[in-house]
């Protein structure tokens, strides 16, 4: 018998998990900014001593930008030990780095503010339903931080009547226009939603993109063919059927459609897990979930 949550008691903790996670994502948001702005100077000024194009990146830019990200992450993890003033790095001129400096050392803040703030959602974390699940075999590549940006993202799983809302939600839903269904992230890219269509669609990006982070952990997690899990597995199997079925569609365009798929299964497993362990007692069976499973699960009933 499956572990019981009380509903409502978990609202306190998904709360305060809410007002951290967004705080992350405001600094991380800032720290791209800031990220953005110093490898444009960087081009400006490499770029400009060679007589090319100020804003294209060029070798030389990009090893230049590598430095500079090396230096950063040695402060970061404090193998190089700062007493008062950061220092420079040496393969970068003085001239440079008086143009980035304040930049570079407003980024490392907010790395530093960052990493504070991992910490105290993994403490949280482990608070949450199924913390221990979540940490074992069973989400290899998953993590106690990305289960609480879920759920300070998502709020209580509880609440979605079935997975196909939660994945509206995080933006893996296709959008329907004219007969013709794509991804969020595609009609970004090609255009042809109005602005009213896409606050109806409410497709986030940044939501969008913490689940594709989400991918990339699971894929990590099992990259070789001994070491599948049973998502790798799925992503795997999903790109052979789809490169056997859709010859036209290119190679990214097949990893896409796995990784959606893929992605879709974690959020539908820890959906399950929520609703069968965290529903309140007035609930109805309602068969739900990806590829019909038979069997029933519980759904809140919902006053309209």
């Amino acid at each position: 018998m499956p572990k019981k949550y009380d509903y409502e008691k978990l609202q306190p903790l998904i709360t305060r998990i809410h007002v951290l996670a967004q705080r992350r994502r405001n600094l991380v948001k800032f720290k791209t900014r800031f990220t953005n702005s110093i490898q444009g100077t960087v081009r400006w000024y490499v770029n400009g001593s060679m007589n090319k194009p100020f804003i294209e990146k060029t070798p030389e830019s990009d090893e230049m930008c590598r430095f500079i990200e090396k230096h950063h992450k040695a402060l970061l993890t404090g193998k190089i030990q700062v007493n008062g003033t950061i220092p420079k790095p040496k393969e970068v001129d003085e001239p440079l780095w008086l143009q980035i400096d304040m930049r570079f050392i407003a980024r490392l803040q907010f790395d530093q503010e960052i990493q504070n703030i991992n910490k105290e959602l993994e403490k949280l974390a482990k608070q949450l339903p199924f913390a221990d699940r979540v940490e074992g075999p069973e989400f290899p590549g998953f993590g106690l931080l990305n289960y609480a940006l879920l759920i300070g993202t998502a709020g209580n799983l509880v609440d979605y009547q079935n997975p196909g809302k939660l994945w509206k939600q995080m933006g893996l839903a296709p959008i329907t226009k004219n007969g013709i269904t794509q991804a969020g992230s595609t009609w970004r890219m090609q255009g042809g939603l109005s602005a009213e269509e896409w606050a109806e669609a409410k497709y986030s990006p940044q939501r969008r993109s913490m689940v594709w982070n989400f991918g990339a952990g699971l894929i990590r997690a099992g990259g070789g063919k001994k070491e599948r899990n049973r998502y790798t597995k799925l992503y795997y199997d999903v790109k052979k059927y789809e490169a056997k079925k859709r010859p036209d569609l290119t190679p990214r365009q097949i990893d896409l459609r796995a990784r959606r798929k893929m992605e879709k299964r974690l959020l539908r497993d820890i959906w399950q897990m929520w609703r069968e362990g965290c529903a309140p007692s007035k609930v109805k069976p309602v068969k739900v979930g990806l590829n019909k499973p038979k069997r029933m699960i519980e759904r809140r009933r919902l006053s309209m």
